[in-house]
């Protein structure tokens, strides 16, 4: 089997040859790994590294510098203004912070711009990946951040869920905006020979979810179940992405379309028990424990851990192996390999 193969038999919750593997890098990783084995471009790095995935993107300027008419603007700190107006800092260990949000009051929520989802330099790397290695690789494209993420970054985190429970009204017209632009943003997408689209959207804490599921049922189930029928229709395999503990979720989700779970995080989720619940007819990806395992453990140690989650989750195939998070630059690389080594060694199904 070849990666592409491979990757395709696990969505189909069929055993491959072995488990596949993905891995994403925060950039200081990347560039310590390209260093380590002298290469100069990630391609070429997931190659070497093994990995049956290739991933590409959609700019939809969530995260970028604005550019509407006038230049970028950037603060003293490194800090700057996104396409959606929100202030962001990019965060050296990887991710971003967001230190202020233009929806203050409901009124601002009538002056809110939103980049044009239309342009077409925000699906060029999905282009560019697909010719490149669509014919051995999976290609998952990931179509941004999701309906949740978007609306508390807009309006505040805190300002945000209080406002679920005392302004429902304005919470659904905001969401309903930001709705609008993911499904352009997912029709233009789904246009591409993907293997697998991306949706993310953080729900979970370490311990339940960050609302009531009742509450995320009325609010934003519906309309990620909007967005989810457009790739469904083509017959797109869809993986979703939510940190944190969302077992109460996972059938809903399940309902709406979701054909891979991803990240199931283990200090979150007993992936023996996602397993058992729902394995026969969902995927998993991720698993591999990026809290505690592969930062803190030695490189033997890491070796086992991975041993013990394979006999627990591999029979029955429909799992893709790869850390619970971007691998962050607290992961020795020596643990990363020695997690890639394990599933390469212990994660065959078939001579």
């Amino acid at each position: 089997m070849n990666s592409k193969e491979r990757v395709l038999a696990a969505i189909s919750l069929e055993e491959p040859d072995r488990i596949p593997l993905d891995s994403s890098f925060t950039q200081e990783t990347s560039s310590r790994l390209l260093e380590r084995f002298g290469l100069d471009n990630e391609a070429d790095l997931r190659i070497r590294l093994g990995l049956d995935v290739m991933h590409c993107g959609v700019n939809d300027g969530f995260l970028s510098p604005a550019n509407r008419d006038k230049a970028a603007t950037y603060f003293p700190d490194g800090s700057y203004v996104t396409q959606f107006g929100v202030r962001a800092k990019n965060v050296k260990a990887g991710g971003v912070r967001f230190l202020e949000h233009p929806i203050r009051t409901h009124k601002d929520l009538t002056h809110l711009e939103l980049p044009d989802p239309s342009e077409e330099h925000r699906y060029l790397g999905i282009s560019k990946t697909i010719n490149g290695f669509s014919r051995e690789y999976a290609i998952l494209c990931d179509a941004g951040w999701g309906l949740f993420e978007k609306s508390w970054a807009l309006r505040g985190f805190t300002n945000f869920l209080t406002d679920m429970y005392r302004s429902p009204g304005f919470v659904e017209s905001l969401i309903d905006i930001l709705l609008d632009f993911q499904i352009e943003v997912t029709k233009r997408v789904c246009e591409y020979p993907i293997d697998m689209i991306l949706f993310g959207d953080d729900f979970g804490m370490q311990d339940k979810l960050m609302m009531p599921a009742d509450l995320w049922r009325k609010m934003l189930k519906p309309r990620w179940a909007g967005i989810m029928a457009i790739p469904a229709r083509k017959g797109i395999p869809i993986m979703f992405h939510s940190d944190g503990n969302i077992m109460e979720i996972i059938p809903d989700l399940m309902e709406i379309g979701v054909n891979v779970l991803d990240p199931i995080q283990p200090k979150a989720l007993n992936p023996s028990r996602v397993k058992e619940r729902f394995g026969e007819t969902l995927a998993l990806h991720g698993l591999i424990d990026i809290q505690d395992v592969l930062p803190f453990y030695s490189s033997t140690g890491v070796q086992e851990a991975v041993k013990g989650l394979i006999g627990d989750v591999a029979p029955g195939g429909g799992v893709i192996l790869s850390p619970t998070h971007t691998v962050l630059p607290d992961v020795p690389l020596d643990n990363y390999l020695s997690f890639l080594k394990a599933v390469r060694k212990r994660g065959r199904y078939k001579p």
